[in-house]
């Protein structure tokens, strides 16, 4: 069977990266390897080093990794999103509500890799109830099955 293990950041600056990573998205070195840092839920940090196999692979370690976002969730928005901004990153943008009624925040970690702090799932269907909507509603504009909006909202 296989498995999805994790995601990797390549980096000329593990300990700056690991720091943001720690730090501002309070997440916990699973493993410290030295040039490689595996963190608890599937990112791992690894030392950009030329000589490493995926460094031939073509496009890689030419900037900042366009097309790929990392998406963290908290049940505690208003507040885990002060803390990330009280590091003062480079912002894309502060505190918007999507289509779907998820709060989030987007900004860059120290690479240049774009990083997303939204509300988890059931915090903003509980939100979007408790500001008024019917479950009905919720799950119209949300996306998220009635039954399942129902389980969150008790």
């Amino acid at each position: 069977m296989i498995r999805y293990d994790s995601a990797v950041l390549f980096t000329q600056n593990v300990e700056a990266m690991t720091r943001f990573y720690t730090e501002t998205m309070r997440q916990k070195v699973r493993f410290d390897f030295g040039r490689c840092r595996i963190l608890e839920y599937g990112l791992s940090i690894w030392a950009l080093d030329e000589n490493d196999p995926a460094m031939k692979a073509p496009g890689l370690g030419k900037g900042p990794n366009s097309r790929l976002e990392l998406c963290f969730d908290t049940e505690d928005f208003e507040a885990d999103a002060a803390h990330v901004m009280a590091f003062a990153p480079k912002m894309l943008h502060d505190m918007a509500e999507e289509a779907w009624g998820q709060r989030t925040i987007r900004f860059f970690d120290p690479d240049g890799n774009l990083v997303e702090l939204g509300e988890s799932i059931p915090c903003f269907c509980r939100r979007l109830y408790h500001e008024g909507m019917t479950p009905e509603q919720v799950a119209r504009k949300t996306g998220v099955g009635l039954e399942q909006v129902k389980r969150y909202i008790v």
